[in-house]
């Protein structure tokens, strides 16, 4: 729990610091604690590879002189004494390296040991013997070598192994090594590692410090920016450098905050339109209730009308409302069926005949055909009840609104547009007519206020239904189209 609160610089500097830990460990331990190991397999390996060269060389034909000058090599590369007998024990040849080499005073039942143990182990063979005494060297007084028994003693290495002279004749190869201690030298690398752990320790913490630090300080300066974000202020700018990651994110975020910052703008513009579009029935209706209550002769038809028109523009808001919370929560439905969507069309036509005779509206509808679909009825009567009624409120001055239902054959769809013939839309307001609470005239004008909800809740039907639908605009108007599949017979 306590790790998953830390901070991401100190998270960064513990691994850091643990990996330079882990680091100083292996070389503490292959440099001190496996060092002889490592060295007692190096020395065997090298010396058993000199015992097969030798093996190797004495089966060719050479002569003496040569062949003494190759021995004498091998055993200078290997720090050894080289002794070759044959069968009956006589040396053939002899190197020595070192004063009083053990294996040139072995006794002939030794050397057949050797010789016996060399077979066994497939013509090869290493024993290791305490023979030799190690002794310290140092200078005392008035510069005197002194010379004491260190009490460790010496390990020496004899590697055997059996060949065969160029008559056929068998022979034994001796090689004789000492295995030096490494005391000393541990002692040595010891102090060198101490010196090398505390300057590494210093820049590790150094380095783990500075990176931490130059890693985090981007992710921190973003988290105090989403934190502003999150707190409401939608002017926050991220800066995100010096990583591909980062400034990914902090574009992200840049992105989320115009985002959020034009959804609130839009939120108040809905608020405000809303207030608007409320209050203006509620004081229609409270005003003619009033005149009707206290004027005699005032309750006629005309203001009963009235009442119930503002009536309807409240009940039509709501509806809006309530559709946007639903498809904000994701408990729209769509329950499709088969139904007639020229006959559907007609009826919803009906519903604006009392505009039509009273403002002077003219809707216009071609279909050559009866079309049947398959979708949701009720949902696509509410898009054609908002497209309609969009385009009666910015049609133009004629205020003409022309509907055509077409078959698309070879598609086997039926397309229906809505066009007006208002000013038409900006291109650069086109891609976001569709977008919740987006409104391009901002006044209360001609046939009603709106929510700025209506596109945006016909798109998430259409797209319900995966319909394809767009919008085209000019100087001559407005059309809104939607495409749906036909029904099969």
């Amino acid at each position: 729990m306590k790790l998953e609160k830390m901070s991401i610089k100190w998270r960064l500097f513990s691994y850091l610091a643990a990996f330079v830990l882990v680091l100083l460990a292996i070389l503490w331990l292959s440099q001190t604690v496996l060092l002889d190991k490592f060295y007692k397999q190096i020395k065997t390996h090298a010396v058993q590879s000199a015992a097969v060269a030798v093996a190797r060389v004495l089966n060719t034909e050479q002569d003496s002189e040569e062949l003494m000058v190759l021995l004498d090599r091998v055993a200078r590369d290997a720090d050894a004494c080289i002794r070759v007998v044959n069968q009956w024990g006589v040396t053939l040849y002899s190197v020595e390296t070192t004063v009083d080499c053990t294996i040139h005073k072995l006794p002939p039942n030794a050397l057949q040991r050797y010789y016996l143990m060399a077979e066994r182990h497939g013509g090869g063979a290493i024993d290791f013997s305490e023979r030799y005494p190690a002794y310290d060297i140092n200078i005392g007084e008035r510069g005197k070598v002194v010379i004491k028994p260190s009490g460790r003693a010496r390990q020496n290495m004899v590697a055997a192994r059996t060949a065969l002279l160029p008559d056929g004749t068998p022979a034994l190869v001796l090689l004789d090594s000492a295995v030096t201690p490494v005391d000393a030298t541990v002692h040595t690398l010891r102090i060198q590692l101490l010196i090398i752990t505390a300057v590494l320790l210093l820049l590790a913490v150094l380095l783990a410090m500075y990176l931490s630090r130059k890693i985090s300080a981007p992710i921190i300066r973003l988290n105090a920016g989403a934190r502003e974000l999150a707190g409401g202020n939608y002017e926050t700018r991220f800066d995100g450098h010096g990583y591909r990651e980062i400034a990914e994110l902090s574009d992200t975020l840049n992105h989320t905050a115009a985002e959020l910052a034009k959804v609130e703008t839009l939120r108040r513009e809905l608020i405000a339109n809303v207030s608007h579009d409320l209050r203006t029935p509620l004081t229609m209706i409270k005003g003619y209730g009033e005149v009707m209550r206290d004027l005699p002769g005032e309750n006629t038809a005309a203001n009963v009308q009235v009442i119930i028109d503002e009536a309807e523009r409240l009940s039509r808001l709501v509806s809006d409302l309530l559709d946007l919370s639903r498809l904000q929560a994701g408990v729209q439905e769509i329950t499709p069926a088969k139904f007639n969507l020229t006959g559907s069309l007609r009826q919803m036509l009906e519903r604006f005949t009392k505009l039509t005779e009273q403002s002077g509206y003219q809707i216009g509808f071609s279909a050559a055909e009866e079309v049947f679909v398959y979708a949701d009825e009720m949902k696509i009567s509410q898009v054609f009840y908002n497209l309609i009624s969009n385009a009666l409120h910015y049609t133009g001055p004629d205020h003409a609104v022309f509907i055509r239902q077409s078959v698309l054959t070879g598609r086997g769809a039926v397309r229906v547009e809505i066009s007006d013939t208002g000013e038409g839309i900006a291109p650069e307001h086109l891609p976001y007519i569709w977008d919740r609470y987006y409104k391009i005239d901002k006044t209360h004008r001609q046939f009603e206020a709106g929510s700025g909800l209506g596109l945006f809740i016909v798109k998430n039907v259409l797209q319900a239904h995966n319909a394809l639908f767009g919008a085209q605009s000019g100087d001559g108007g407005t059309t809104f189209w939607f495409e749906l599949p036909c029904a099969e017979d």
